[in-house]
């Protein structure tokens, strides 16, 4: 990496990041094992996989966490790791084991697990698989004695997908999947994308302009034909690559740039259209996270190297990374909001409809501060009174929002009606 790329980038820094990133917040999780996958089925049930076959579940939101003794798998003793979870509803899921030979289906959440064995391909190491529905697949991998394949999988059959590209190298297998109708991206380990217009019968290549010897890691199709795919060059990236025509051609986008010069990886947007990227700096210790606001991007720095993002609602996102790292770009206490605490007897919020003054009291506790947020998460007031008993709340907009009181005692937090 020469002197000349680095203070290129240094100069793009200072008109790219002209946002502020959000606050990312670690959530416990009941590991230390390397994290490769996040995905939530809906604002109350997700899933993390991992290295040794770790496999964590959430039913409340992400505020807790349980280690599952998935059965099914194979053995611990081979130090297997899971590298791609895909679930289609909160019982029914597959995932891939990084060099080994199947790919595993659960209909009950997780619990158990049963491989779908593939004696029809040569598809002897599946790394990714996308989900059109149940018993509806396409996987991602490489053969036995070569390198990327793309294998379609319809109860009981599975058929080799046509590629128009051949390699030798049992290492350019595909990493990731990702469709938009009958338009679906791969990217595979090397420096070529895989493109299908058909739904996924044929697939041909296009270059990714990387460079030879430097690797894809992950590819996301937004919005508006534009796609957004991660990459590691030699342990480094200049910028995130984009695409504007539903990724026939690539570049990289600029405003991204960093003197951190990270690998990219994991990709995910909210439904609010925002999209982040998980990173790992080249410079520095633990990782960063991208999220593009307008036309920029803007970063912000977390303690551990991170690999895989999701979303839920219209902005809760989610990065898992080294030793067990979680975190979210929410506070902890807003997470299950769709849960109201009613743990506190004494405090009653009144009047609940209102259109103007929200009081309560707080007779047995020690107040130390009470917000008020909207059911995205957003902060939208906060007061540090330990002795204020009401609020106006006239300027808010019409609709539902969450009450949160935190004192000595804990936090108490209810839903109210603004008119």
């Amino acid at each position: 990496m020469n002197a000349q790329k680095i203070l290129f980038g240094m100069g793009l820094l200072v008109i790219s990041f002209s946002g502020a990133a959000q606050t990312w917040n670690q959530v416990a999780v009941p590991t230390q094992e390397k994290l490769n996958d996040i995905q939530f089925i809906d604002d109350q049930i997700g899933y993390i996989a991992g290295e040794n076959l770790t496999l964590l579940k959430t039913t409340d939101g992400g505020i807790n966490w349980t280690v599952m003794s998935p059965q099914g798998l194979p053995s611990q003793g081979g130090s297997y790791h899971i590298q791609e979870l895909e679930f289609i509803d909160a019982s029914t899921g597959y995932l891939t084991i990084q060099s080994h030979g199947s790919v595993y289906k659960t209909t009950d959440g997780g619990l158990n697990w049963t491989a779908i064995v593939n004696n029809q391909t040569n598809q002897c190491f599946p790394w990714s698989v996308y989900a059109f529905g149940t018993d509806d697949l396409i996987t991602g991998g490489s053969d036995c004695f070569q390198g990327a394949t793309l294998n379609s999988y319809q109860t009981p059959n599975w058929t080799n997908l046509t590629i128009n590209y051949n390699t030798w190298d049992t290492q350019h297998f595909v990493r990731e999947i990702d469709f938009d109708g009958n338009i679906g991206l791969a990217a595979v380990n090397n420096e070529f994308f895989l493109r299908t217009t058909d739904g996924g019968t044929t697939w041909d290549s296009i270059n990714s302009n990387i460079g030879n010897g430097n690797v894809l890691t992950s590819v996301f199709i937004a919005d508006n034909d534009t796609c957004y795919a991660g990459y590691n060059q030699n342990g480094s990236g200049f910028g995130i690559l984009y695409s504007s025509d539903f990724g026939l051609t690539w570049q990289e986008d600029f405003n991204s740039a960093t003197f951190f010069y990270p690998a990219y990886y994991g990709a995910t947007e909210n439904n609010a259209g925002k999209v982040y990227m998980a990173a790992v700096p080249y410079f520095n210790t633990g990782g960063l996270i991208f999220e593009r606001t307008g036309s920029s991007w803007d970063y912000g720095s977390v303690d551990q190297p991170v690999y895989s993002m999701d979303s839920y609602g219209n902005d809760v996102t989610w990065a898992v990374g080294d030793s067990g790292y979680v975190v979210v770009n929410k506070e902890l206490g807003l997470l299950s909001i769709s849960s109201p605490s009613t743990s506190f007897e004494s405090i009653v919020l009144h009047p609940n409809p209102t259109k103007d003054i929200l009081e309560w009291n707080c007779e047995d506790c020690i107040q130390e501060s009470v917000q008020i947020y909207d059911l995205t998460g957003t902060k939208m007031l906060e007061f540090k009174e330990p002795f204020m008993t009401s609020i106006c709340v006239s300027h808010l907009p019409t609709g539902v929002y969450v009450f949160q009181l935190k004192s000595d005692s804990g936090t108490y937090r209810e839903r109210f009606v603004k008119e």
